[in-house]
């Protein structure tokens, strides 16, 4: 990681740890699944994966987490930690394939429908093959990989919403950063269960931070006659 995400990295960090201690007992919490897949493009591949060009051609990126909400339900600001495993592809004039795959350990700050991350992977494996795939990898020894994502949500219902992120990639082995980064664009899905008990009131407590209550298309929020 570079001088000046450094900061960037401990200020999220540090706001998501800051509301842990004021988080409100009262408030539900909740454990989430996300499930994204969308385009990837690798830069500075060079020295990661050893005589590709600078700049790969687009390939995929396939997603899941398993995540944990400490404050759930209508509060304007909610942190959040979690376990993600990301996939992303390359290739060069489709006769040469590359991949990497690296376990996250995730934290999130939600605004509402916004949230905004930094993860941490201790591992890396690669992959490079003249057929797409995702299998035959081998573990980059020495390497490790840090994560910075945002995304914005939108609530089909008090459990379930859809969504879209952009993400970036950056890996660093034996002091050289490469690739810089492998970037992301996805659609993901967000499934929420297990949420706690609290003194709210069920209809608050049973939702995400981004639901705002039942609503037509276009926004036009539903009432009760």
């Amino acid at each position: 990681m570079s001088r000046k995400q450094r900061p960037i990295f401990g200020a999220l960090i540090g706001s998501v740890l800051f509301l842990l201690v004021l988080s409100n007992r009262a408030q539900a919490s909740a454990f989430y699944y996300e499930f994204q897949g969308g385009l990837a493009q690798i830069r500075g591949s060079e020295p990661f994966f050893s005589g590709a060009p600078s700049v790969l051609d687009r390939g995929f990126s396939l997603n899941g987490s398993f995540g944990y909400s400490f404050t759930g339900g209508q509060i304007p600001a909610e942190a959040q930690i979690g376990l993600q495993h990301r996939a992303v592809t390359g290739s060069l004039n489709s006769m040469q394939y590359f991949a990497i795959q690296a376990p996250y350990l995730i934290a999130r700050l939600q605004l509402s429908r916004i949230f905004v991350g930094v993860g941490l992977a201790p591992w890396v494996w690669r992959r490079v093959g003249r057929s797409p795939g995702l299998d035959s990898f081998s573990r980059a020894e020495g390497s490790r990989a840090f994560l910075g994502e945002g995304g914005v949500l939108w609530p089909v219902t008090p459990q379930f919403s859809l969504g879209v992120s952009g993400a970036a990639q950056f890996i660093t082995t034996e002091g050289t950063l490469a690739p810089r980064p492998a970037a992301e664009l996805t659609v993901l899905m967000r499934v929420y269960f297990g949420f706690s008990k609290s003194n709210v009131s069920g209809a608050v407590r049973d939702s995400s931070n981004e639901f705002r209550g039942w609503r037509y298309p276009f926004g036009n929020e539903l009432r009760d006659n």
